[in-house]
């Protein structure tokens, strides 16, 4: 059903909303259908593009084996072989690509039960995509809810890990927010330096150190 400024209006004027408030409720509530069904729409065509392309696989892949079906019944060795390593070769591609597609849904999964976990650690949203990059997110488990089993050791971790990236909030006001404080005044190892540690967990240490300080040479 559509979801028109009329219906909106006159949904508002049953509910005893003044005349005078229901223009801008109107364009308040078009506006957040709008926010939500556009990124919904395009998640549907995503997903349609998908389906049509794992239906162009598999009709490939159906016309090899009827064609396979034929060369066996006629008795043409070669044209069975090479149906046959056809049909094979759609099998495989069929079976990659599924394969594929339900890594990268898991994968999606994983990122957002994380993300759920920075935001309970009160990291910046802004930070996310940096420490997403030098997590393990994959090796991360999922229980039936599609939250990390994990959790508190998860987030134990990203405190210890990124501290300088996790907001504290102190008892002022109504929950004012204190971001870490950097002091650009120290110096730091280069990339180049950084990499000449032969110990690979110094060296994974003096990496993160140099990404919480700021540093862009592993951006």
């Amino acid at each position: 059903m559509a979801f028109t400024r009329n219906e909106v209006r006159k949904i508002l004027n049953e509910a005893g909303v003044s005349d005078e408030n229901t223009e801008t409720a109107v364009s308040k509530l078009v506006k957040l259908h709008i926010d939500v069904v556009d990124p919904l729409k395009g998640e549907n065509e995503s997903l349609e593009s998908k389906v049509k392309n794992a239906e162009k696989l598999k009709n490939e892949l159906e016309n090899a084996r009827s064609k396979l079906a034929e060369y066996e019944e006629a008795d043409y060795k070669g044209k069975y072989e090479a149906e046959k390593t056809a049909r094979e070769k759609s099998e495989k591609e069929y079976s990659d690509y599924k394969a594929e597609q339900d890594k990268k849904s898991v994968r999606a999964q994983k990122e957002a039960a994380f993300r759920e976990i920075l935001k309970d650690a009160g990291v910046p949203e802004k930070h996310y995509a940096k420490i997403i990059r030098y997590s393990d997110i994959d090796t991360l488990e999922l229980d039936d809810k599609g939250k990390i089993k994990t959790a508190k050791d998860v987030l134990k971790s990203i405190k210890d890990e990124w501290g300088d990236h996790v907001e504290t909030v102190t008892e002022i006001g109504a929950g004012t927010a204190k971001p870490p404080v950097s002091d650009d005044s120290k110096e730091y190892r280069s990339k180049a330096d950084i990499m000449k540690i032969k110990d690979s967990a110094e060296r994974q240490a003096a990496m993160k150190e140099a990404i919480l300080n700021g540093s862009k040479e592993f951006g």
